[in-house]
């Protein structure tokens, strides 16, 4: 007997790039078969899915997930599995002084799966009564050195906030430098970029194919947007293959940068929340549902929606061979959901709003086989 039978959704497949109904077998934690026709054996658990959207289980790229260990941290599981998340990334939360505490408290017990950017500066993200200070002179890459080797499974690479007053007179030195630390690790940088130190084409000459230009709709400072076009230097950057994340977060969201880049074709690699404690249920972002619905209403595509939160965060946080779409063999994160005629209204860091008519519903999320989430 199989663990789980979802029949008759409409099932994202991702080599296509396409929704079409299918069913689908869960054994144990791990998807078994996909198809149209699957016989009917019997399963412990069957889903009619007709007329729900089934996809690989979402992965929020972006967020804060030390509660209790830092102003802003929320609890990965409860932010996530209601929303259809199954796997989340921390966003430099931690540095050399708490990430084991991370580790211990936060990444081991949760029911998600959890990845994350160790933060250059000792003790991360730890309060929000001023900014971590990412003075060269503190960033020990002993320290950063032996901890990414020691748990290099879980650390992706190195997160650093390049904003004019997280980084003050320092400019680009604390990027000069963790681009020879990463250079030697073999690791990724993740570049905070709103109201950048210098130029974003200054901040961009120190990345490499892989590292992450994250707040890309940001509207502070120089934008990636300059006389209703495109930088040509952030065009140049993608086809060097730097990652966009379009994380979202309290003040990082333009809808004048948003919907120009949109209407220029240029389109997020990872649409991501960067939630906090101060951010969950609020607007703007409220959770992942929230901004991919967003850009649903914006006149982004699904197919391109179901990527940016699925198969590409899963493959830069190296867990492509087990999850980001629905294939025979891998583990079976999976979420269910329907989008609903309901208006509603979406804002940004200056509250410019736009009223959209779709959302997207969470109705089912499964984990490693196990129904987490049902809204029925």
């Amino acid at each position: 007997m199989y663990s789980v039978k979802i029949e008759n959704g409409r099932v994202f497949d991702s080599n296509r790039n396409a929704f079409a109904k299918s069913s689908i077998i869960l054994n144990g934690d791990r998807i078994e078969t996909v198809g149209s026709h699957i016989s009917s054996d019997e399963a412990a658990v069957k889903i009619d899915a007709s007329n729900l959207y089934v996809t690989a289980g979402f992965i929020d790229f972006h967020g804060h997930f030390f509660e209790k260990g830092t102003d802003i941290g929320v609890d990965p599981d409860l932010t996530s599995l209601p929303f259809g998340i199954t796997t989340v990334g921390d966003a430099g939360s931690t540095g050399i002084s708490n990430f084991e505490s991370f580790l211990s408290l936060v990444v081991k017990p949760s029911r998600v799966t959890i990845r994350c950017f160790l933060n250059v500066s000792p003790s991360g993200l730890i309060t929000t009564q001023f900014h971590e200070n990412v003075n060269p002179t503190v960033i020990d890459e002993d320290k950063i050195s032996m901890l990414y080797r020691t748990h290099k499974e879980i650390i992706l690479g190195l997160k650093l906030r390049m904003s004019k007053e997280v980084v003050l007179e320092h400019g680009m030195k604390p990027l000069k430098k963790i681009r020879s630390i990463a250079d030697k690790l073999g690791c990724r940088l993740n570049i905070h970029a709103t109201n950048p130190a210098g130029s974003i084409a200054d901040i961009l000459q120190y990345l490499k194919s892989g590292d992450i230009f994250t707040h890309i709709f940001h509207g502070k400072g120089q934008t990636i947007i300059d006389k209703g076009e495109i930088l040509p230097e952030i065009l140049n950057a993608r086809t060097c293959g730097i990652i966009f994340d379009a994380s979202n977060g309290a003040n990082h969201f333009s809808f004048d940068v948003a919907q120009k880049a949109v209407k220029c074709g240029f389109l997020p690699d990872i649409i991501s929340t960067d939630i906090t404690k101060n951010t969950l249920m609020k607007p703007p972002v409220f959770s992942l549902i929230h901004v991919l619905s967003k850009y649903l209403n914006m006149g982004v595509s699904l197919e391109h929606i179901i990527p940016a939160c699925t198969k590409t965060p899963a493959k830069i946080m190296g867990l492509d061979a087990n999850i980001g779409d629905i294939s025979p063999g891998k583990k079976a994160d999976i979420t269910l959901f329907n989008i609903i005629d309901q208006n509603t209204r979406f804002t940004d860091f200056v509250n410019k709003a736009l009223i959209g008519e779709k959302y997207i519903e969470p109705v089912i999320t499964i984990k490693n086989g196990v129904i987490l989430y049902l809204n029925h």
